[in-house]
């Protein structure tokens, strides 16, 4: 008898040549793996290593600056939730959180 996780890898779905491309194509366009995962239901691991095997090279994660850090106060100041404003500046939740209480701080 299999174990949950042994079932879990094994009725695992695999990505498609199809979805292999469309990952690429919205990685290339701009989107974060987080993102795409999001979106796709994927895990982050599984888009990223699909964009890879596109021949593509993973963008490091990149600071935020001092207008990206304005933004994240005019977001959250319109209302908008810490998770909407990571996905839309293509920063982590925890990068926001962080810069937003350090420039409330100030």
């Amino acid at each position: 008898m299999l174990s949950r996780r042994q079932h879990q890898i094994q009725n695992r779905a695999k990505i498609t040549p199809s979805e292999e491309a469309l990952f690429t194509a919205e990685y290339l366009a701009g989107k974060s793996t987080k993102q795409i995962a999001r979106e796709s239901g994927r895990s982050r691991a599984a888009v990223s290593s699909a964009i890879k095997r596109s021949g593509v090279t993973i963008r490091s994660s990149r600071s935020s600056t001092k207008e990206d850090v304005q933004e994240m106060v005019a977001l959250q100041a319109s209302g908008m939730s810490l998770v909407k404003i990571a996905d839309r500046l293509g920063f982590s939740e925890k990068t926001v959180w962080t810069q937003l209480r350090n420039a409330a701080a100030r």
